[in-house]
Parts: structure tokens; sequence; C-alpha cells
């Protein structure tokens, strides 16, 4: 059993990941729903080491086997020939070693390939401030701050650098000089920190950080972003509201203060989610909008995050969206059914809207009850 040889069906199936367990026929997720490939053997533990050993360095190897922190938890990225570029997590499992792996776009997607809204090309010709892109795993995040990157790259001349953990598409410069840095050991750079702390030496224009997952690199992108940088961060909240309080979260509260005056920076958050959709031929983006006017920068000023949403609803004139909108809009293309869309609605209105615009679904999902007055 070869490793090229599953991945080809993985490319060959449309699959977005494949799984790669002992004891167990290899199994690929295509358009959400995992497809197990049973003409396959159920590899052994060894033939699973054998598949994926040769494709790692010796220091990859050593970290995976024997760091004290990290050991048998290893993220990298990986170029196989005539296949493509794939991010493979390696894992251990009941002692025997496991892997999944994620085909990549053999190119930077476009934003319009990635149905992404117009106010996308606006935030690309920003020059300075803070741009979140949020949402949960597997939501499409690192190829929309992929693809907003390249915009930029075709663009205009700007010095633009990524820190990413692991590096997933490859962006050739164009009229920007673009450098990307892979973080971990034996990478470009040890930690996101040492990255973030030596970024502003190093006259740069544009910042894309692939994981902003704490404290530190929080503080750091809030401040790079008020030095007079494009700050592009990816984060996994699932709305504004959650992105802003989870922010204010991370901040002792004697900071608190002077985060929510730096958040003066902040450009837009986008929330999204990657849908099925409804004839089952991939999936479909579903997001939240939320660009900072001097209403929005009033409440976050004032801390009432709830606010929000209110407004997110009322600006769509200013190219803001609500993720029930969002979600109205693909119902109405008969892009999605209300099985899909029901976990993701927020308002009673919508749950009805999208119901009658798009049918129950493959389970005639029913309506949620009205709620009572």
């Amino acid at each position: 059993m070869e490793l090229q040889d599953i991945l080809r069906q993985l490319i060959q199936m449309g699959g977005s990941d494949l799984h790669i367990v002992a004891g167990l026929p290899p199994a690929v997720r295509v358009h959400d729903e995992l497809v197990a490939l049973r003409d396959l053997d159920r590899p052994t533990p060894e033939q699973v080491r054998e598949m994926i050993y040769p494709i790692l360095g010796k220091e990859e190897i050593a970290r995976f086997e024997n760091d004290p922190y990290a050991r048998y938890e290893l993220d990298f990225a990986r170029g196989i020939a005539d296949l493509g570029r794939f991010r493979f997590n390696l894992h251990k499992q009941r002692g025997s070693p496991a892997v999944t792996i994620r085909a990549l776009s053999a190119s930077v997607p476009t934003l319009d390939s990635l149905g992404l809204p117009p106010a996308f090309h606006d935030f690309a010709r920003s020059s300075r401030g803070l741009l979140l892109v949020t949402g949960p795993a597997g939501s499409g995040r690192s190829s929309t701050l992929a693809s907003l990157v390249d915009e930029i790259n075709h663009q205009r001349a700007a010095r633009i650098m990524t820190i990413e953990d692991p590096v997933e598409y490859i962006i050739p410069s164009d009229r920007a000089y673009v450098t990307q840095r892979e973080v971990g050991d034996g990478a470009d750079t040890l930690s996101f920190e040492n990255a973030l702390r030596y970024a502003r030496r190093q006259d740069l224009d544009v910042l894309m950080i692939s994981n902003l997952g704490g404290y530190e690199t929080m503080r750091q992108a809030l401040e790079l972003a008020e030095m007079g940088l494009l700050v592009l961060g990816c984060m996994s909240t699932t709305s504004a509201t959650q992105t802003l309080a989870r922010f204010m979260e991370c901040f002792p509260p004697e900071q608190q203060p002077q985060a929510i005056s730096q958040l003066s920076n902040l450009i837009a958050i986008v929330s999204q989610i990657l849908l099925p959709r409804a004839d089952r031929r991939g999936r479909v983006l579903a997001c939240e909008v939320m660009k900072v006017n001097a209403m929005i920068r009033s409440e976050i000023r004032q801390n009432k995050l709830d606010a929000l949403y209110g407004i997110i609803q009322s600006a769509t004139a200013e190219g803001m969206q609500a993720m029930d909108q969002s979600l109205v809009d693909l119902a109405r293309q008969n892009l999605i059914d209300y099985a899909t869309a029901r976990p993701y609605i927020r308002d009673e209105a919508t749950h009805r809207m999208v119901y009658q615009l798009a049918g129950a679904g493959r389970v005639g999902t029913p309506l949620p009850p009205r709620a009572t007055r």
C-alpha cells in the first residue's frame, strides 16, 4: 500500500481529507460525508509508519517520537510530486501512528472563487489596521486569508510576510515581495511570538498570522496594527461578538482599557462556515461580515458587545452581513437546504424563511416551535 496511490484516490474522488488509521480501511471525506475505501487493505501500524516516515526529516521524526512537550503530535505540509500539496496531522491512537491528510489547492484560490462577499476587495485595498477571519476548524479560514494575501500581492508593491503553522499555500511574489515563515522546530521560526517580536524590524506593510491563539500573539497583533501595518489574523471563534469577547478575556483586567483603545484600528471581523450544497456537489461558504464604522467603534469602546448584531443586521448598505442573511441568500439560490442551515440560524423569522425557500432537506427536518410571547 503506497501513500501516493491513496492520495491519488483522494484527488480523484474530489475529497477534502484522508484518514489513515491502523486496523481500519482508509477513509476520504467527500462534501462532509466520510467514505471508507473498502477496496483497500486495512494497514498495520508498521505500514502506516512506512507510508509517512519517508517524507519526514530527521528532526521531525525526533520531535514526534521524543519531544517532551509535543511528543506524538506533528503538523506539517508537503508537496507530493505529480499530486499537489497536502497538510498532514500525524498523531498516535492506541499506541499506533495515525494520520489525517488535507488536500490543498495547487494554486491560491481567488476571492470570487471562494464565494466571499464584495467587501473583501475593499479589505484588500486597506493599507493599515486589523482584519480578523474567524470560524471553526474546516471552515476555510486558511483559504480566505491566502486569497486575501494574494489579492494584495497582485494589486500593489508591498512587503508582505505570513507566519503560519504550517504553510498551506505557496504564494509566489508578483507585484509584492512575499515571504512565508513556518512555525516549528526545524522550520523558519520557533513560535508565533518570536516571529511577531521581530516583525517590526522587517519593514513590513502587510502581516498575516494564521493563529491568534493567546494573549501574547493578540497583544503584538494589536501593537503592529497600531504601528501602521495591515494585520490579517485568524481565530476559531464563530461570530464578531464572540471574537471580541475572546479578545478581551485574553487580557488581564488592568490591560483591557488599553486593548479596547487599540481595537480602534479594527477594520472588520468576518466569521465563516462551509456548508454542504443541497445537490451534494461540494460546499458553499456562508459568512457574517462586520465592518467597523463609527457606531460599532463606539459600542466596542463602551464594551456593549451585545449591540453589535443589531448594527450588522441594519447596515447591509455598508457591506455588512449577518449570518442569517447569508443563509437566506444561499437558500434563495437553492444552494443549501433547511436541514443544513438550521444549526446556524439565530432568528425565528429566518428559520421560517429558509424553510420556505429551500425546503426541509433530505431528512424532512421540522421547523422549531414558535417562541411563546
